[in-house]
């Protein structure tokens, strides 16, 4: 089995990556009370959740399956975490997330098989085009002090410049086209529009004379593979 498992991962990850690979029992250190319950108690698939600091995962037994694992992209994919079995027999996961990094980007590992994770519907593709997986953010924004913030499905966006200025909106949500959102100056160096999108997450950025401008005001960002780095947010 272990031949297997390593035949598998040469033909899913490039060469570099594979002989760099550390693999990781899971931690139960500074886990709380309500993470251990749900650890013991977890029964069968369920996407990924976030409780206490920790993200949660439960994949339910397989006999054919001997291995489950999962790797972050601020690791590099380089580090393998893998899941225990409770009780009941579930493979089960709880990885406690990092200060300063949202979205969670990951992909999963099952019998040596790389693959986004099937029960979470949020995903990017990265440089080399690879689907990867995201965590969603653990609080929407809605603070109508932040931007963007969403208000009955219409998201409105604001950015501050000097006054006199044409500013663009671009994202995922109208396939990058440059020009096709421009935003007003609603008073002197503060504009602002608004677009009418769909729950989930979004990537955009501001355009000024041509120059791309992150959102300053959205901690949030993510990497494009068409754009680069870009803001990100997300709304329920």
């Amino acid at each position: 089995m272990k031949k297997l498992f390593f035949a598998t991962v040469l033909f899913t990850l490039p060469l570099k990556t594979l002989f760099a690979l550390t693999f990781q029992d899971m931690s139960t250190e500074n886990i709380t009370i309500k993470v251990r319950e749900w650890l013991q108690t977890a029964e069968g698939d369920q996407a990924p959740i976030v409780m206490d600091g920790f993200m949660l995962l439960a994949r339910k037994d397989n006999p054919q399956t001997n291995y489950r694992g999962i790797a972050f992209r601020h690791e590099d994919f380089r580090i393998v975490h893998k899941f225990m079995k409770n009780k009941l027999g579930t493979f089960i996961m709880a990885y406690k997330l990092p200060e300063g990094q949202s979205p969670i980007v990951y992909r999963l590992i099952c019998d040596g098989l790389w693959s986004a994770d099937a029960l979470n519907r949020c995903r990017i593709r990265d440089s080399r085009g690879f689907t990867l997986s995201c965590l969603p953010l653990t609080q929407p924004i809605a603070d109508k002090r932040a931007t963007p913030y969403e208000d009955g499905g219409v998201v409105i966006f604001r950015h501050a410049d000097d006054p006199g200025q044409t500013i663009f909106l671009t994202g995922d949500f109208i396939s990058w086209d440059p020009y096709a959102y421009k935003m007003t100056e609603m008073t002197p160096g503060l504009y602002e529009i608004s677009v009418r999108l769909q729950a989930g997450i979004h990537r955009y950025y501001f355009l000024k004379n041509g120059t791309k401008i992150l959102d300053e005001s959205n901690p949030f960002t993510d990497y494009s593979r068409l754009e680069g780095p870009v803001s990100v947010f997300e709304f329920f």
